[in-house]
C-alpha cells in the first residue's frame, strides 16, 4: 500500500549514507556481513509470528473464497 511505499522512500537516502559510513570504519566484507545478518534476523523474526507466516486470508464480499476442485 502507499504507506509502505512512503516508509521505504523515507529510508532510501539513509541506506547509502549508513553503508558508506560503515565501510569507511571497517571494510566492504564486514559491511555486507552486517547487512545480510540484519536481513536474515528481521526475516526470521517475521516468520516466527504465526499470522505473518501462515498468510491467512479473510474472505470478503468483493473477493469470496472459492474452493478449488
Amino acid at each position: 500500500n502507499s504507506l509502505d511505499a512512503v516508509g521505504s522512500l523515507i529510508f532510501l537516502p539513509i541506506a547509502p549514507l549508513l553503508g558508506g559510513w560503515l565501510i569507511s570504519l571497517t571494510n566492504v566484507l564486514t559491511t555486507y556481513s552486517i547487512a545480510v545478518s540484519f536481513m536474515v534476523l528481521t526475516t526470521t523474526i517475521g516468520l516466527l509470528i504465526p499470522s505473518f507466516r501462515n498468510f491467512q486470508r479473510n474472505p470478503s464480499e468483493k473477493f469470496p473464497r472459492v474452493e478449488q476442485k
